[in-house]
């Protein structure tokens, strides 16, 4: 997870192949401008709508990539001047 602070290298989720609310409620306080979700390589991993809506609330904007897109977009975004939180699961 790399948010505009820094990495939390040692994130988890409840479930591998799933971002429930749960695993982000420490981070919905944290003001971004963009969130994005890296669902892995081939793209398993799913995220709930509740994830998708609970960021969006707090009045950023979402995209949900597989992970090879997702870095880019990132970097993309990064180097617009925006406050960027990626969520990213590396493998599958």
């Amino acid at each position: 997870m790399i948010h505009p602070e820094g990495v939390l290298s040692d994130w988890w989720r409840v479930e591998g192949h799933r971002l429930q609310l749960v695993d982000v409620r420490d981070f919905l306080g944290i003001k971004v401008d963009v969130v994005i979700v890296g669902t892995g390589y081939d793209g398993f991993m799913r995220v709930d709508d509740e994830v998708i809506e609970a960021f969006k609330k707090s009045g950023a904007e979402v995209h949900v990539l597989k992970s090879r897109r997702a870095v880019r977009k990132y970097n993309e975004e990064v180097g617009r001047g925006k406050r960027v939180l990626l969520l990213i699961h590396l493998t599958c």
